[in-house]
C-alpha cells in the first residue's frame, strides 16, 4: 500500500503531498500521524510519540501495511523541513479539535485573572500528555507567525476541575516551531505589550491596560511585531535569566526605532502574575 491508501484506510486527511490521520498505536482522539512518500518509501511518524515498530504493528492488524513492496519501508527521520511542516500541521489540528475558551475561566480566576478570555485560547476537554499517556483537560494556545497563521500551540494541562495546572511532569508543553511568533492575546496597535508566560501577559494586560503577547518562553527578542507598533512595554520577569531576556528584547526594539519601556514586578514579586495574586490576598 502506498502513503494514500494508508491514509484513507485510516479515515485520514490528504492534503497536497501527505497526508494525517489518527494513530492506530494509541487510543487518538487528534490526528498525529503523518503519512508521506519519498523516492517510493513510505515515511510514518506519530507525533504523539509511539514506536515505529508499534505503529507499523498496529497498521498491520488492521490490514493497512503489507510489507510485500521492496521500495516501501518506514525511515525514522524526516527532513527538517518535512518535519517542521508536520509539526505545525499537528499544532493546527490540536486547535481545530478544541472548544472554545470558555471553561478556562475557572482556571484564570484562580490565578486571579478577571479578563475576557482571549480568543487566542481554547479549552480541550481531553488531550493527551505525552509523557504519562493521561488523557486531560487543557487550555491550548495559538501560537502565531508574522502572517497570523497558527504555527504552533501551547498546551497547559489542568487539573479535572480545571482550577489549575495538572500535578504531572512537564505541565506546559508546545508543539511546532516558534521561530519570530507568538501568543496574541489582544489586538497590535501603537503600544503593545510583551511578556515571557501567558498568565503573566494576561496578568500585566490586566494591571496596565495595554494588549499584551506572550513569547512562551525567554525569546521575547525574536517576536516580530507589526510594523504599526511604535511603543513596546516589556514586563519582565524578576531575577536574572527574566532580566537578560528583557534587557535582550529593549536592546532589539530600540534598534528598531521603537519606544522601549522596561517594567518590572516589584521586588517581592517573582512575575506580574504573582503581583494580582498578592493584591487579591492583600
Amino acid at each position: 500500500m502506498n502513503a494514500t491508501d494508508i491514509t484513507k484506510a485510516l479515515d485520514g486527511v490528504w492534503r497536497g503531498s501527505s497526508g494525517m490521520a489518527k494513530c492506530p498505536a494509541h487510543d487518538d482522539r487528534n490526528p498525529s500521524l503523518s503519512i508521506t512518500e519519498k523516492d517510493g518509501r513510505v515515511l510514518v511518524k506519530c507525533f504523539a510519540g509511539c514506536e515505529q515498530n508499534a505503529v507499523i504493528a498496529a497498521l498491520k492488524a488492521r490490514g493497512a501495511w503489507d510489507g510485500t513492496r521492496p521500495t516501501t519501508r518506514v525511515v525514522e527521520t524526516f527532513t527538517r523541513d518535512q518535519e517542521t511542516l508536520e509539526r505545525i500541521a499537528a499544532a493546527k489540528g490540536i486547535w481545530a479539535s478544541c472548544q472554545d475558551g470558555e471553561r478556562l475561566t475557572a482556571y484564570l480566576n484562580a490565578r486571579s485573572i478577571t479578563l475576557a478570555v482571549s480568543s487566542s485560547l481554547r479549552f480541550h476537554p481531553a488531550l493527551l500528555h505525552i509523557p504519562t499517556g493521561l488523557q486531560l483537560p487543557a487550555m491550548v494556545a495559538a501560537i502565531k507567525n508574522s502572517s497570523r497563521d497558527i504555527v504552533a500551540v501551547q498546551r497547559t494541562y489542568l487539573t479535572g476541575d480545571c482550577d489549575r495546572k495538572a500535578e504531572v511532569p512537564s505541565p506546559k508543553m508546545s508543539l511546532g516551531p516558534f521561530e519570530d511568533s507568538a501568543v496574541r492575546l489582544g489586538p497590535s496597535g501603537e503600544v503593545l505589550g510583551l511578556a515571557e508566560g501567558i498568565e503573566t501577559a494576561l496578568s500585566a494586560m490586566q494591571l496596565h491596560d495595554v494588549p499584551v503577547w506572550a513569547a512562551c518562553g525567554s525569546r521575547m527578542h525574536r517576536v516580530a511585531l507589526p510594523d504599526g507598533v511604535r511603543e513596546v512595554h516589556v514586563f519582565a520577569d524578576n531575577g536574572v535569566p527574566g532580566r537578560l531576556a528583557a534587557e535582550k528584547a529593549a536592546d532589539r526594539f530600540t534598534r528598531d526605532g521603537r519606544r522601549v519601556l522596561l517594567r518590572f514586578p516589584p521586588d517581592r514579586f517573582g512575575d506580574w502574575n504573582d503581583v494580582i495574586n498578592g493584591r487579591v490576598a492583600a
